[in-house]
């Protein structure tokens, strides 16, 4: 036989090793084609899911923002018109209902309670009786 031949059956051989690696790569590209397609159907789901839960989440501090914000508002009303019947406050009084006054503020409080407010930040201060409780506590 003729070298071309030899040559004829390498070519051939080649091209049927090439088909071969060609067939594996294709079948290997479509599982893992498959395989991310799974994976990203898996996120999918868990996506879902998380925002179905801060969705949740979301819910319940809206209720509990609301809550707090009743507490606050039933607190200040009854410590304000408590001082505003006695004619004046402390300054301790003072501060803490001031901070509680902004707290509720920022929940979302507002109406009756900013005019009682309004009236309670004028009563005239009084400083602290500590010394008394003091003494009393003994």
């Amino acid at each position: 036989m003729s070298p071309l031949v030899s040559d004829a059956v390498v070519i051939a051989f080649v091209g049927g090793i090439v088909s071969i690696i060609t067939a594996q790569i294709t079948t290997q590209s479509k599982k893992n084609a498959e395989l991310i397609a799974n994976k990203l159907s898996d996120l999918n789901k868990d996506i879902t899911e998380l925002k179905k839960d801060v969705s949740d989440v979301k819910e319940i501090g809206k209720e509990n923002r609301d809550g707090i914000r009743q507490t606050q508002r039933y607190r200040l009303f009854k410590e304000m018109t408590r001082d505003i019947k006695a004619g004046y406050t402390t300054l301790s009084r003072l501060n803490e209902i001031s901070k509680l006054y902004h707290s509720y503020e920022k929940l979302g409080g507002n109406g009756e309670i900013h005019d009682l407010y309004v009236i309670y930040i004028k009563l005239p201060v009084r400083p602290d009786d500590t010394q008394k409780k003091e003494v009393n506590l003994l």
